[in-house]
């Protein structure tokens, strides 16, 4: 029998799942979807380093609220320059092929300081 989606992502020791945060009535928080929304309450509960968000909007809010934001394709040039990955533009093309929005003019410029 295979095991559900949730019993999968709870098998890694770095992956912890965490309740909703609830009862923040902030009116900017109200412009995002529900998982951004999410990310960005529990954020402001916990104060990590930084936070994983790619939307625009959700971002600017996250910044606007004292948070530090870093988009996927920041990460892939962090591993990238590190030496953790062969190439950055390979996996930002495989991401946008899956439906994850990213610009393809940003991707080029992005590969291109990186020297591919």
């Amino acid at each position: 029998m295979r095991k559900s989606k949730r019993a999968e992502k709870t098998s890694f020791n770095w992956i912890s799942v965490v309740p909703n945060e609830i009862g923040q009535n902030d009116q900017l928080l109200f412009q995002l979807d529900y998982g951004e929304r999410q990310v960005i309450l529990h954020a402001l509960k916990i104060q990590p380093d930084m936070i994983l968000i790619d939307d625009r909007t959700a971002r600017n809010i996250a910044e606007y609220l004292g948070l530090k934001v870093k988009g996927t394709l920041g990460v892939l040039v962090e591993a990238k320059r590190k030496g953790l990955i062969p190439s950055f533009k390979k996996p930002a093309m495989e991401m946008k092929a899956q439906g994850i929005r990213f610009s393809q003019r940003l991707i080029e410029e992005i590969a291109a300081n990186l020297g591919e």
